[in-house]
């Protein structure tokens, strides 16, 4: 191999190099994001507790229970998604796929990024149309009067930060074959 060939080489690797530091740093901040969503459900659960506590015991129920757990559950599904992702804990029926040769199965695998990096674009922008619309024209919840933007704004964050790390796992899946396996 000539010069030219092992500098582009070289470069390439850099390249792969950098986006392995960039996704150990995302997985950092998923991470963060997964433990926000954990604190978030231990909230709800409590509410949840006292709510039905209050309910049956004083015959008294919390107002706006069922409001603040709902919008809670959008704050704690989206921001931890992300880190599912990256560890990869998702449900995967192999069924199919585990009996085909290692060529064509990343051939499926990069398909199957590419369409979920796809789904995730389309669910940022929607979101994103309906965050900035709910900010200026206003949407709140029926009982308490809570607003939807910030909720919405969730959905974008944490969809974002799914499809960026599909978007790296499709980049890893494609180009693992030519950098040996790494």
């Amino acid at each position: 191999m000539d010069s030219s060939g092992a500098l582009e080489s070289k470069q390439g690797n850099s390249i792969i190099d950098k986006l392995a530091s960039l996704h150990n740093t995302l997985k950092d901040v998923y991470y963060g994001l997964m433990v926000v969503s954990t604190f978030l459900l231990s909230i709800v659960i409590a509410l949840s507790c006292a709510d039905i506590f209050g309910r049956y015991a004083l015959n008294s129920p919390i107002t706006g229970t069922l409001e603040v757990i709902e919008y809670a559950m959008v704050a704690i599904f989206f921001p931890g998604l992300a880190y599912i992702q990256a560890t990869r804990g998702n449900i995967v029926v192999g069924m199919l796929t585990h009996r085909l040769n290692p060529a064509v199965r990343t051939v499926v695998q990069a398909f199957a990024l590419a369409v979920g990096v796809f789904a995730f674009i389309l669910i940022v922008w929607q979101n994103w149309l309906q965050t900035v619309y709910y900010f200026h024209n206003g949407a709140y919840s029926t009982m308490l009067h809570i607003p939807q933007y910030p909720f919405r704004f969730v959905i974008v964050v944490g969809a974002f930060f799914v499809g960026l790390e599909m978007l790296i796992q499709l980049v890893q899946t494609i180009t693992r074959p030519f950098i040996g396996g790494r």
